[in-house]
């Protein structure tokens, strides 16, 4: 169907083999009509004209553009078929490729990784050389998805040895992170995700910074690490160890405190309130090691009713943070109309802590 033809149907309606797709209404002269059907796999168009009916192979380009606007409006199953539809007519091998591996990244955002894996899979051996770092960053994602991290690395070990475009190279450096720290990598894994961020910082306009989803996650990623070390780390007697644990456990808290929140000023709609709830829970899991430290032994029942006193009044000023930065994020995500679930999260984190200060307010006398 050439350009033209395009612009002047009056109807183009999408049928599935027992029912119909999609209805959609476009300018064109009111004696034709264009109507796509689906038998799969096969598409073809029928062009109607008066009591003429001419039959056309279906667009491949327009079955691209197609799946794509289904994709962007989250309808990730239709644009699929779609996709999987080219893969299985288009005769070029590197529309087949290109055709599979946006297919697999339908999978992907439906949930499937494994799925989109074997689909890339599929995909390396069509798509041309340009097109097969797209092809193998993807792959990484889904792998660190599944939990495939020794094959992540094997993989990335192999992508990072050459020089990558940067929208490459980017994101095979958070996939290594990912799968360094589920080995306790946290150093490497570290200087994975700054790589991952100054790339992204480099080529991102600044304007465009705002709300980056990609940037957001890396400072989340990056926060992560740091929460992972803090919780590493318990509060054992004798009290000159303890003494050191803390200083460590609150260090590491601010250093986490600094990553997520500079992932909260991205206003990013998923990644920026996740990480206002890491910032609470932070302080709130302070508070909950000091309640579960190890006291000393040697105190008499008097000398231990006055030790747990003196340690509710100190845990409860962490605890009322945790419950002011809860709050925050409430906030945070009613003004900018963030997804509801991070809200309901970030509410009920907020009484769960409200609850408990009240808890240990009742034990000072």
């Amino acid at each position: 169907m050439t350009g033209g033809e395009r612009m002047g149907r009056t109807w183009v309606v999408l049928f599935s083999f027992a029912a119909v797709l999609v209805s959609l209404g476009c300018p064109r002269t009111p004696d034709k009509t264009a109507v796509v059907i689906e038998l799969e796999p096969m598409y073809f168009t029928l062009l109607k004209s008066g009591d003429s009916v001419e039959v056309k192979n279906f667009d491949l380009q327009e079955m691209f553009d197609r799946a794509g606007k289904l994709f962007e409006a989250g309808r990730c199953s239709e644009a699929k078929r779609l996709y999987m539809a080219v893969a299985s007519s288009a005769p070029e091998a590197s529309t087949r490729g290109l055709a599979l591996f946006n297919a697999a990244l339908c999978e992907l955002a439906l949930g499937k990784p494994g799925a989109s894996v074997a689909l890339l899979e599929q995909a390396e051996k069509l798509v041309d050389p340009e097109e097969g770092a797209r092809v193998a960053v993807l792959k990484m994602q889904a792998l660190v998805e599944l939990g495939r991290f020794e094959e992540v690395l094997r993989l990335g070990e192999v992508f990072l040895k050459d020089p990558l475009a940067a929208e490459f190279a980017w994101s095979a450096h958070t996939s290594m992170a990912a799968a360094m720290a589920v080995d306790g990598e946290y150093t490497l894994a570290e200087e994975h995700l700054h790589k991952a961020l100054a790339l992204l910082l480099e080529h991102t306009p600044i304007p465009e910074q705002y709300r980056n989803r990609e940037i957001a996650r890396v400072y989340f990623k990056m926060g992560l690490i740091y929460r992972d070390l803090f919780n590493h780390i318990e509060f054992h007697l004798p009290v000159e160890r303890m003494t050191v644990d803390m200083t460590d456990k609150l260090a590491i808290l601010r250093h986490a405190e600094e990553l997520f929140l500079a992932c909260v000023r991205l206003r990013e709609p998923n990644f920026s309130p996740r990480a206002g709830i890491q910032i609470a829970r932070l302080y709130e899991g302070f508070a909950i090691s000091l309640l579960q430290a190890e006291v000393p032994t040697d105190l008499t029942e008097l000398e231990l009713q006055v030790y747990q006193e003196e340690l509710n009044a100190r845990v409860i000023p962490f605890l009322q943070r945790a419950a002011e930065i809860f709050g925050r994020t409430v906030n945070l995500c009613a003004t900018n109309r963030f997804p509801a679930q991070w809200l309901k999260r970030a509410s009920a984190g907020k009484d769960r802590v409200e609850q408990q200060i009240e808890s240990l307010k009742r034990t000072i006398q």
